[in-house]
């Protein structure tokens, strides 16, 4: 299996809400970021790399995910703005 991946930013339900972290979100390969991900990883990313240029460049990435709309975690799709807000 082949695609793509890139860092999102996933609401998922909470005993006392929601929370928000930031995943990775797996595509195919003729998906594009627009559409629902073929999966999401379960986990939040960790901040690390291997050199302090590698940490600036997922940092980078990672800002980057704060520009795209909010994943629902359960979905996969794309919440509405004024809902990823709120619990």
């Amino acid at each position: 299996m082949s695609g793509f991946w890139n860092y999102r930013v996933v609401k998922r339900p909470h005993h006392d809400g929601a929370t928000y972290g930031v995943h990775e979100a797996f595509y195919e390969d003729d998906q594009t970021i627009d559409g629902r991900p073929h999966g999401i990883n379960p986990s939040p990313v960790t901040i690390q790399a291997e050199s302090a240029e590698d940490l600036r460049d997922v940092v980078r990435l990672l800002h980057q995910s704060l520009q795209l709309p909010v994943l629902d975690y359960e979905t996969g799709e794309r919440i509405p703005h004024g809902l990823a807000r709120g619990r």
